[in-house]
């Protein structure tokens, strides 16, 4: 998910639900200088990132629960870079529905 509206941060999450901050370097023309990949910490293995606004992502996976997180630019006790706003349980797969 997009941070800055220019593009140059990005949030990603891989299969073990680690969240990053991918920082693009830019000149004046858009030519790309320098790729920065931080780690923010642990959390659910995210199918679905949304920055919203001020801080505030929301995560939702199709294996976990959802999460919403406020992200912080100093790191907590244990080293993650953002705290846990709330939580929605994970109801899928529903297999045995029929329509």
């Amino acid at each position: 998910g997009r941070v800055d509206p220019d593009g140059t941060r990005w949030l990603l999450s891989d299969a073990a639900g680690t969240l990053y901050v991918l920082a693009i370097g830019l000149t004046d023309r858009a030519e790309v200088t320098s790729l920065t990949l931080e780690r923010l910490g642990q959390t659910v293995a995210a199918s679905a990132i949304c920055y919203l606004d001020n801080g505030v992502v929301y995560l939702g996976s199709s294996c976990a629960d959802a999460v919403l997180l406020s992200l912080s630019t100093e790191a907590h006790e244990d080293g993650s870079y953002f705290s846990e706003l709330a939580r929605w349980e994970n109801l899928g797969p529903i297999v045995d529905f029929a329509v």
